[in-house]
């Protein structure tokens, strides 16, 4: 909220959101998701959500964030220093422009 623009939800509300989503994609026959998560401020929403579905939905479900699947990319390429990858970053702006 730091920025002119921004907009959040409460944490309550993306768990609710997500979890309507893969009920409805259990009512369609889907059995294992995972979901890739983009923002690291989610992770524990996402997380509790893959648990709760996997228990209570009978699917198989789980998630993963982008960056973790390109960390050896990341140290491969990256200019900045270590801890110099945040929002609007060199890696970001990469991947965006990409």
């Amino acid at each position: 909220m730091d920025y002119p623009g921004t907009i959040s939800i409460e944490a309550d509300t993306l768990a609710n959101y997500l979890y309507d989503i893969l009920k409805n994609l259990v009512r369609h026959g889907f059995t294992k998701l995972l979901i890739i998560n983009g923002h690291r401020g989610n992770r524990f929403v996402v997380e509790m959500v893959t648990r709760k579905a996997n228990s209570e939905l009978g699917m198989r479900c789980a998630a993963v964030a982008y960056w973790s699947l390109i960390a050896k990319e990341i140290q491969e390429f990256r200019d900045s220093e270590l801890g110099g990858i945040f929002h609007a970053c060199e890696m970001e702006t990469s991947l965006y422009l990409h």
